[in-house]
C-alpha cells in the first residue's frame, strides 16, 4: 500500500484467510464463482446470470441481519477472470420487504490490456512504515495520549509485523 500524502509504503500480506480465498479462486475457480473454504461459511449462492460488456457474469447473492435490518449484497463475478467481482449493490429491505439499493459500484468498462509499469514502482522518497506509524502520521502531532494508544491497538501492526521481522 502507497499513501501519497505522507510518502508512506506498507509492504506485506493479507491476512491468511483472504489469501485462501484468493489463491482458491486463482487455482481452483468453482464452476459456480462461489468459493468455499473448509470450516467457513459465508452464506454466498448463485441467484443467477447477465451478460456485461460482452463477458458472462455470475450474480452472487448474500443476505444478512445487520443492526436489525434486512440486508443483501450482490456481486457480478465473472468466470473468464477468476471469478473477479466487477460489479456490486448492497441493498435494504424496508418494513414491508421492498428492497432499495444503499451504495454500490457499477462496470462502465471492460478491456483486456496490460498494465502499465509504473503503477508498480514505489516513488522515490517513500519510507516502510507499520499501519498504527501511518495512521499517525496521517492525524498529525496533536493526536492525544489516549487517541494513540487506540491507534496502536486496531492499526493492523500484529499481521504486519509477522511479515518484516
Amino acid at each position: 500500500m502507497v499513501i501519497d500524502a505522507i510518502k508512506a509504503k506498507s509492504t506485506g500480506q493479507r491476512p491468511d484467510i483472504a489469501v485462501a480465498e484468493h489463491n482458491a479462486q486463482l487455482t481452483n475457480t468453482p464452476a459456480d464463482c462461489v468459493v468455499k473454504l473448509p470450516g467457513t461459511v459465508n452464506g454466498l449462492r448463485k441467484v443467477g446470470e447477465e451478460v456485461l460488456m460482452t463477458q458472462t457474469a455470475y450474480l452472487l447473492q448474500q443476505t444478512a441481519t445487520v443492526n436489525g435490518k434486512q440486508m443483501r449484497i450482490t456481486f457480478w463475478a465473472f468466470p473468464r477472470y477468476s471469478c473477479m467481482k466487477l460489479q456490486m449493490k448492497q441493498e435494504e429491505a424496508d418494513s414491508k420487504g421492498n428492497w432499495t439499493v444503499v451504495r454500490g459500484t457499477h462496470l462502465t468498462a471492460l478491456a483486456e490490456i496490460p498494465p502499465p509499469a509504473e503503477k508498480f514502482i514505489v516513488p522515490a522518497g517513500f519510507q516502510e512504515m507499520r499501519p498504527s506509524e501511518q495512521a499517525l502520521k496521517l492525524v498529525g502531532p496533536t493526536v492525544s495520549a489516549e487517541q494513540k494508544q487506540k491507534i496502536q491497538q486496531s492499526s493492523g501492526d500484529e499481521n504486519y509485523l509477522r511479515w518484516h521481522k
